[in-house]
């Protein structure tokens, strides 16, 4: 059941991810929608203090969970340490569902982040059940990917996204 719903969604002029955080039981799940195109730096801070704001009402953020479903946008380098090792202190458990997995580049890139945070992991939409099993949320399937269909309006189609509602 759907706990609680706070979002934020790309504007019209950006058009490049979407966020909310979800509550699930007694989790919160921050869930990332990216079309292709890497995320704006002014909507990324807007998602980041979403995120300090959810951190200051649960220190505890081994507790938070965090969902990405891209076709291939991500955070740079800088924006990724702004979250991760900031905001989360590395103890957020993490999963990001990609069709570009198959690129070595940003295979490589995936395998290196997971290096940094061993609770960071990468799959293909054919494996979104690993993804929902490592971040311990296979109960919300369901919740999860109808908050990732809310996203999906407010972006251009995330093919990522069809190809996960397809293994359903």
């Amino acid at each position: 059941m759907l706990g609680s719903n706070r979002s934020l969604e790309g504007s019209r002029t950006t058009m490049n991810m979407a966020m909310s955080i979800v509550t699930c039981g007694d989790l919160d799940v921050t869930v990332w929608l990216h079309t292709e195109q890497d995320p704006d730096q002014t909507l990324w801070n807007q998602a980041v203090k979403k995120i300090t704001d959810l951190k200051k009402k649960r220190p505890d953020v081994s507790r938070i969970r965090t969902l990405a479903v891209t076709d291939g946008g991500a955070p740079n380098s800088i924006q990724r340490g702004q979250l991760f090792a900031d905001v989360l202190e590395g103890k957020a458990t993490s999963a990001v569902v990609t069709t570009i997995l198959s690129n070595p580049l940003k295979r490589g890139v995936a395998t290196a982040i997971s290096w940094l945070n061993p609770s960071f992991r990468a799959f293909q939409p054919e494996d979104m059940a690993g993804a929902f099993n490592h971040l311990q949320l296979t109960e919300h399937v369901d919740t999860i990917i109808e908050e990732l269909v809310r996203l999906q309006k407010s972006l251009p189609p995330v093919k990522t996204l069809s190809l996960m509602q397809a293994q359903r």
